[in-house]
């Protein structure tokens, strides 16, 4: 009986096993998936502000640069609370 009971503990075990091997597959995918993202968006900010200088000047670029960073500091003012509220 004891044989049994060993047995069958150690394919649960193996079950939980391979479905752990699963997740943890399905987990690196979506983190490379989120890498290759990230760095494809970096590549292009990248590329996208070189052509604005050379085709608006340094002076617009400025300008762009500061309207950039004043309404991501207003938009962290506008979020805070907001997950914590319900829209009805």
């Amino acid at each position: 009986m004891r044989e049994h009971d060993s047995s069958q503990t150690s394919l649960i075990v193996s079950s939980r096993a391979q479905e752990a091997k699963k997740r943890l597959f399905e987990v690196a995918k979506g983190t490379g998936i989120a890498f290759w993202g990230l760095l494809l968006a970096k590549v292009i900010k990248y590329v996208t502000r070189i052509l604005i200088v050379r085709k608006a000047g340094l002076a617009a670029y400025g300008l762009l640069n500061l309207g950039l960073a004043v309404i991501s500091l207003l938009a962290v003012f506008a979020l805070l609370g907001l997950p914590k509220c319900r829209l009805s």
